[in-house]
């Protein structure tokens, strides 16, 4: 056999190698997983990049709790959706909230009218993520991973 036929045999079985491959590499991505729904996405994770797991329906749905909770004045689960410690900026102040009590002690200054506004006016899905947040609004509320309050910022 000359050279030139086993190189070109090579090439062919080579070719055919990298085809199964891939072909099965593709397969295996469309079997269904054991839970029963398949390994391609079927919900979707836009707010990854700020490391939610959860599906972005699940999340939406926490946020927009907690967006009528503050609209409907319930301070208890208004509380219960931070996650302590936690930031409130309210103009050129800072407040740092480390527990229940603190909240309910500037309360009123995190949440002015001009804020409630603000955030009855919120979209509670398709939110801007980034790597150290959620943002619900034009960045009044920031949400972590579990979809919890860490930061406030009133500037209005």
């Amino acid at each position: 056999m000359t050279a030139i036929k086993l190189k070109s045999r090579l090439a062919l079985l080579l070719a055919a190698l990298l085809s199964f491959s891939i072909c099965s590499f593709v397969a295996i991505a469309k079997e269904p997983s054991p839970s029963g729904t398949s390994n391609s996405d079927t919900e979707s994770h836009s707010y990854s990049n700020a490391g939610v797991v959860m599906s972005d329906a699940a999340f939406d749905k926490k946020v927009k709790k907690f967006r009528d909770d503050v609209i409907n004045g319930r301070k208890s689960a208004v509380s219960a959706a931070i996650d302590y410690p936690a930031r409130a900026y309210v103009g050129k102040r800072t407040f740092a909230l480390s527990s229940s009590a603190d909240l309910m002690r500037y309360y009123d200054k995190i949440f002015s009218p001009k804020m409630i506004q603000a955030i009855r006016k919120a979209e509670t899905h398709n939110l801007f993520s980034r790597d150290q947040g959620v943002m619900l609004g034009n960045g009044e509320v920031w949400f972590n991973d579990k979809a919890k309050v860490i930061t406030f910022n009133n500037m209005l």
